[in-house]
C-alpha cells in the first residue's frame, strides 16, 4: 500500500506542475482520507493547496501534518509556510508567531528571514524588514561578492536598528 501512496503522491505532483489543479487536488484529497494519518500526505497536499493559491485551506491541512509530525526538514519548510499562508489571508500576528518560531530554531535560515522581512513589511515595520533582508543577503551571499563593502553594508543594516521606533 505504501508504495501505491508514493506513485500517487508523484502524480499529483506532476500533476500539479501540468497545473492540473483539479486532479492534483482530488488526488491528494483522496490520498489524504485513505491514510488520514500520514503526515508527509497532508504536508504534500498543504502545499499543493498552497502552489494553487488556496491559503485558507493549505493552513489546517499544515497544521494537521504538523500535529502529526514530520521529518525536521519538513517541519521547517511547513512552518515557513504557514507562516506565508497566514501572511496571505491577512492574519500578520499568527505568521510572525509562526515565523518567529523557526527562526528561534534556524536563525540563519535565509528562507525564513526573507518571510520574516515580508512579514514585518506588511506589520508596518519596513525599517526592521529591511535590516532582517539586508542581513540575509549578507548571510547568504559569498563574500567576495560584496568586495570590500560587507563591513560597511553590516554598519549600515546596523543603523537602522537605532532608527526603528
Amino acid at each position: 500500500m505504501e508504495k501505491s501512496i508514493q506513485s500517487m503522491i508523484q502524480e499529483a505532483d506532476r500533476l500539479m506542475k501540468n497545473g492540473n489543479e483539479q486532479a492534483c487536488l482530488s488526488m491528494l484529497h483522496d490520498v489524504s482520507c485513505m491514510v488520514p494519518g500520514n503526515s508527509d500526505v497532508w504536508f504534500r497536499y498543504a502545499l499543493a493547496l498552497d502552489h494553487f493559491s488556496k491559503e485558507e485551506e493549505a493552513i489546517p491541512a499544515y497544521k494537521k501534518a504538523l500535529k502529526i509530525g514530520l521529518n525536521r526538514n519538513a517541519e521547517r519548510t511547513a512552518l515557513i509556510c504557514l507562516a506565508s499562508s497566514y501572511r496571505n489571508v491577512g492574519e500578520i500576528n499568527r505568521a510572525n508567531e509562526t515565523i518567529v518560531q523557526v527562526l528561534t530554531e534556524y536563525p540563519d535560515h535565509i528562507a525564513a528571514q526573507c518571510f520574516y522581512s515580508l512579514i514585518l513589511a506588511d506589520s508596518g515595520e519596513p525599517e526592521k524588514a529591511l535590516q532582517v533582508l539586508g542581513r540575509a543577503l549578507l548571510i547568504g551571499i559569498e563574500p567576495e561578492v560584496f568586495e570590500g563593502f560587507k563591513e560597511a553594508l553590516e554598519a549600515k543594516f546596523s543603523e537602522l536598528t537605532k532608527t526603528i521606533k
